[in-house]
């Protein structure tokens, strides 16, 4: 695929998103859950690498790397960093610092304020084609939150996580503190969750749900930081 069919099935894909009448947390079809850099910042000359949390059709959840990834941005921005496919997948690296001032200047910004590059990511999920964008900000080193452990009722998971029907299960996040400048998201392929956008959510399976699946939790950082955790779930 080429760069300008990537930015072509972008357009296509923001433009059918509004078609999605599914629950934001339903594992109930193909998409690109979270796209991770390995720094969501980069100091001038820095390399992160790229991947994603996807799943397919049948709700399970898996890492991939993009097929292609490409600069969405005005071309005073693009300058200012490049990707290229390496061995370990995708490499984004920053310009030096005087590219990186030359686009902060370019578009019109002071020398301390954020310079941010959007890329588009192409990935290839049972067959499809789908898109995904990442933000990355240039100049500074950042990090990602730390990896999160999930807990079920209190309790990390030594392999599938076994719960019950026609009750409130709790699902609870070890290893990240909740903070203001954290976004949290649960996606569940079976059941019904309910504050799953806080780091505290609670699972609910019917008897008629399907019994296993899977859960994942996502926490996002307000300057593009990523961490996930997956676990799968039975019931009797």
């Amino acid at each position: 695929m080429t760069k300008a069919r990537a930015l072509t099935l972008l357009a296509l894909t923001v433009a059918a998103g509004c078609t999605d009448l599914s629950q934001r947390w339903e594992l109930d079809h193909a998409r690109v859950l979270a796209v991770r850099l390995s720094a969501p910042g980069l100091a001038p000359g820095a390399v992160a690498i790229d991947g994603a949390l996807v799943v397919d059709d049948a709700g399970v959840p898996a890492v991939a790397r993009p097929t292609v990834v490409a600069v969405v941005a005005d071309p005073a921005r693009a300058g200012a960093v490049a990707v290229a496919p390496g061995a370990d997948g995708w490499l984004v690296t920053a310009g030096d610092a005087d590219a990186i001032a030359a686009a902060r200047a370019a578009a019109g910004l002071t020398a301390d304020a954020p310079l941010t590059v959007s890329l588009g990511l192409a990935f290839v999920i049972d067959g499809r084609e789908l898109i995904a964008t990442k933000q990355v900000r240039l100049g500074e080193a950042l990090a990602n939150p730390p990896t999160p452990t999930i807990r079920v009722d209190g309790v990390a998971p030594d392999g599938t996580a076994m719960v019950a029907t026609g009750r409130d299960i709790a699902l609870t996040l070890a290893g990240v503190t909740p903070a203001e400048e954290l976004a949290f998201d649960w996606l569940t392929s079976t059941g019904a969750l309910t504050h799953s956008e806080t780091a505290a959510a609670t699972l609910a399976l019917a008897a008629d749900d399907p019994r296993a699946g899977h859960v994942v939790a996502l926490v996002r950082s307000d300057v593009g930081g990523a961490a996930r955790a997956t676990i799968a779930i039975a019931a009797p």
